[in-house]
């Protein structure tokens, strides 16, 4: 059980990190290394809400 929460951690951050590409591409990727660690603190879920919260408050800004 173990590995698979480890594998599908890693699918997440794969995952994640291609987002954070997309949206907002960073040359050196120290924003998304940074947040990358912040993230293996959460669980899927938690990460998931933060991350849509983020990106609602970024898209509020632009508005």
């Amino acid at each position: 059980m173990k590995k698979e929460e480890v594998r599908r951690k890693k699918e997440e951050e794969k995952i994640l990190l291609a987002i954070l590409n997309f949206l907002f591409p960073v040359p050196s990727g120290l924003f998304h290394s940074n947040f990358l660690r912040f993230s293996q603190s959460l669980t899927g879920r938690q990460l998931w809400a933060f991350l849509l919260l983020w990106v609602e408050s970024q898209l509020l800004i632009v508005n």
